[in-house]
């Protein structure tokens, strides 16, 4: 009966230390998405910005265009 014990004791150790392993996965996993977000809201905010500046330059050339006729 010692023998079994010890074993189930060392079977729990085991899949204590697996589920520890799966849980640092995970959380890797979820910082490696959350920085792929701010990744990506960070590149379509520097796009809108362009877009916001080239409607800019394109009015610009518009009027400084019209106020050469």
């Amino acid at each position: 009966m010692s023998n079994y014990t010890i074993q189930l004791f060392f079977l729990l150790v085991v899949l204590n230390r697996i589920i520890f392993i799966y849980k640092i996965i995970g959380y890797y996993l979820i910082i490696q998405q959350k920085k792929t977000k701010e990744l990506e809201q960070r590149t379509q905010l520097r796009d809108r910005d362009i877009d916001k500046e080239e409607i800019k330059r394109s009015y610009i050339n518009l009027f400084s265009a019209e106020s050469w006729i």
